[in-house]
Order: C-alpha cells, then sequence, then structure tokens
C-alpha cells in the first residue's frame, strides 16, 4: 500500500491551483485568480476560477477610520483581511476549458474592477465584513 508523503493531509488532494491574474490595485487590494476546476465525468470539466480579494490591514487608506475599529480588525483577521468569489462553469469540454477560464476572468474583472479600484473600496469592504461577521454571531440557531 503506498502512502501519502508526510505533508500531505490524507483525504486531501494536492493543490493544483495555477495563478491565472495577479494585481495590486491602487486602493492597496490585492487581487489574486486561480484555477481551481477539475475533470468530473468524461471530457466534461468543471471550470472554476477562485478569486482572493487581500486587503492589508495596515494600509495607509485605512487610517481614517475608527482605531477601535482598526484594532478589532486586526485582532479578528490578523495582518490581511481575505475574502473569496468563486467563479464557475459546469460542463466544459476538454478542450475549451482555457476559453472559459478566461471569458469568467475577464467578464469578472470588467464587471468588479471599476468598483474595487474605487479610492473608498477597502474602508467599505472592511466594515462589511465586520458587520457580517457581527450580525453571523448573533443569529440564533432553529428548533
Amino acid at each position: 500500500m503506498l502512502l501519502p508523503p508526510k505533508d500531505h493531509a490524507v483525504g486531501k488532494m494536492p493543490a493544483k491551483q495555477l495563478l491565472l491574474h495577479e494585481e495590486v490595485l491602487a486602493n492597496g487590494l490585492h487581487l489574486r485568480c486561480r484555477e481551481a476546476g477539475n475533470r468530473y465525468f468524461g471530457d466534461y470539466h468543471r471550470v472554476v476560477v477562485a478569486v482572493e480579494i487581500h486587503l492589508p490591514l495596515d494600509h495607509h487608506g485605512l487610517g481614517k477610520l475608527d482605531p477601535a475599529l482598526l484594532a478589532r480588525a486586526r485582532a479578528r483577521y490578523g495582518a490581511s483581511l481575505v475574502t473569496h468569489k468563486t467563479l464557475e462553469r459546469m460542463g466544459v469540454a476538454g478542450a475549451e476549458v482555457t476559453q472559459v477560464q478566461q471569458a469568467l476572468l475577464t467578464a469578472f474583472l470588467k464587471q468588479a474592477h471599476a468598483y474595487l479600484a474605487r479610492p473608498d473600496m477597502p474602508a467599505r469592504m472592511l466594515v462589511a465584513e465586520l458587520e457580517r461577521q457581527r450580525s453571523s454571531v448573533h443569529l440564533s440557531p432553529l428548533r
């Protein structure tokens, strides 16, 4: 029986995520887009582009925020806040995977780049994420 390498967690597939796009915006946001799809049946693929948006919490654009809010954010998220977005298309033939990846990525950048690049976006993103986290803590389970 073959055993996985010591640094490989049992039951996890090795990460094969090719970096498709990386960009640091003038407002401090850092975008990383990676390929994260798989082949699921015959020549049919699930094309997934995993988008990570990194916000360094020491960025000068956050200086106008309340220091207590920034301290709370640093305590919760560490050095940076990372949000995720998944772009996905199912049933893609093997010969079209690269084209579909590029189409998904291009459409996302065309649609989202204008608001992600706004100077006030990092502060808005941080406040919204803290509010989302706070409101999810106050939800009570259904009985």
